[in-house]
């Protein structure tokens, strides 16, 4: 994570102090562990394969690699897909049905770079 964040006020844009900004994605964070606790089993590893495979490839899932690597059905992913997106919490789908972002990651291009311990580096949603 980088050193700084700021914020857009009307053209100008403000740094903020660090601990305003850790405060700010320590609050998110668990405003999302709550929602995610609310997720049936199959819903949390449909979003958790979904976060690791965007976050070490990069690239948009489709529905039918869900199907290979969870062993669910195709019926069963695509209303987990839909439920999950419904939220407009957890993901995204482009017109092809493939996820795009999974939060916190995501295949697009954004200001927003993560990198994680294991080395994978990838866009921040």
């Amino acid at each position: 994570m980088g050193q700084t964040a700021r914020l857009r006020v009307g053209d100008h844009w403000v740094p903020l102090p660090r601990f305003a900004w850790l405060a700010t994605v320590k609050t998110a964070r668990l405003a999302v562990e709550r929602v995610v606790a609310k997720l049936s089993v199959d819903e949390r590893r449909v979003r958790d394969f979904l976060v690791t495979e965007i976050g070490r490839t990069a690239e948009p899932v489709a529905p039918d690699a869900l199907v290979r690597a969870l062993g669910l059905a195709p019926q069963q992913v695509a209303s987990i897909l839909d439920a999950l997106e419904a939220r407009m919490t957890f993901l995204y789908r482009n017109d092809a049905g493939e996820v795009v972002w999974a939060y916190p990651v995501t295949a697009h291009r954004t200001p927003h770079h993560l990198s994680f311990e294991s080395g994978e580096r990838c866009y921040g949603a």
